[in-house]
């Protein structure tokens, strides 16, 4: 049995930080280093993020409208703005939410 936010940390978060990475880089110039110390991880993820160095699931998922969407529009606010972690992490968030909105997460009962 796979629970509902297993799937989303599974593939969808994966799918949403290789579309923003992928943007960061292609679409707004970021070095991979700079990428990386913007999002919390290592220059080696980042890597792997942008030669599309993940399972065929994740590359499924970040097709979608939504996460696709959503990444560009959180890659373009880290660029544009420079959001921080606190910003990232509830731009994440609120996507996760929208995936499954019948899950009861702090995040989406803290919404309500």
């Amino acid at each position: 049995m796979i629970t509902p936010c297993e799937s989303i940390v599974k593939y969808y978060i994966p799918a949403l930080k290789a579309g923003i990475v992928q943007s960061l880089y292609a679409s707004h110039g970021m070095s991979q280093v700079r990428i990386a110390k913007a999002l919390g991880m290592t220059q080696a993820q980042v890597s792997k993020y942008i030669t599309h160095d993940y399972s065929h699931e994740i590359e499924k998922a970040q097709k979608t409208a939504l996460i696709s969407k959503n990444s560009k529009q959180i890659a373009m606010r880290i660029a544009r703005d420079g959001i921080g972690s606190f910003e990232i992490s509830r731009m994440v968030c609120t996507t996760c939410a929208t995936i499954n909105p019948d899950y009861d997460c702090l995040f989406s009962t803290a919404r309500k």
